[in-house]
């Protein structure tokens, strides 16, 4: 049991860390164009308490970045940010001032989490299934889906 325990955390930080590659190769093209200025990246900052918050506001403007170039993509990144913004204004004043920072780390890692799957998803531009369920039992076959998202995000931003 403490095996499978440890495997389950070795690959859920594997899964992080493509998670990681992918939303940087998805805001890459945009941050190239300007759409985002340096102070807007405080997302990747592990020391912000409110990076989540920081990373939901980035979703309407990648969103609308990738309108033409990629619809599938810019209607789930909207649909992310739309869902997740609502959810979270449901919370009470109260409820958000005893957060702890690690409540909202669990909430960025979701959210990063939910982005990479619309990369690897619609990443060609297409609105094809990439199954993507058993990606914590099968890390080498997601790891070929995120090296074709981001092969697929960079050839789409470099016509």
């Amino acid at each position: 049991m403490f095996e499978k325990l440890k495997r389950n955390i070795e690959s859920a930080k594997v899964l992080e860390a493509l998670d990681e590659q992918l939303v940087n190769a998805l805001f890459a093209p945009a941050e190239k164009e300007g759409v985002f200025e340096f102070a807007d990246a405080s997302w990747r900052d592990p020391a912000n308490k409110y990076r989540a918050d920081s990373f939901l506001d980035q979703m309407l403007p990648l969103s609308e970045f990738y309108q033409e170039a990629n619809p599938p993509l810019s209607a789930a990144l909207w649909g992310i940010w739309n869902a997740v913004r609502y959810l979270r204004r449901q919370r009470s004043f109260l409820s958000t001032l005893g957060e702890s920072k690690k409540t909202h780390d669990k909430v960025f890692v979701a959210v990063r989490a939910l982005v990479a799957t619309a990369a690897v998803q619609f990443s060609d531009g297409t609105a094809s299934t990439v199954v993507t369920s058993d990606a914590m039992s099968n890390i080498s076959s997601y790891r070929n889906e995120v090296e074709n998202a981001i092969r697929n995000l960079t050839s789409l931003n470099q016509n």
